[in-house]
């Protein structure tokens, strides 16, 4: 099995494998998810959020984040 990376603000972050995400509705496979451990998942989030109070991406009107 190869190794799992993510992304975080730009740098590679490893993961400790992989995990379906699965519609409760239908047991259809949506995606393949990187399982980590809660450092990680703080670290995504803060990144997410500091891009979003810094970047063009909070002012962006809904439809056009819908386009990108």
């Amino acid at each position: 099995m190869s190794q799992v990376v993510s992304l975080i603000d730009g740098c590679e972050v490893l993961g400790e494998g992989w995990f379906d995400d699965v519609d409760p509705s239908t047991g259809e496979t949506l995606a393949q998810v990187t399982r980590s451990g809660p450092e990680v998942v703080d670290a995504a989030v803060d990144a997410a959020r500091s891009a979003f109070e810094s970047g063009p991406w909070r002012a962006m009107a809904p439809k056009e984040r819908g386009r990108v």
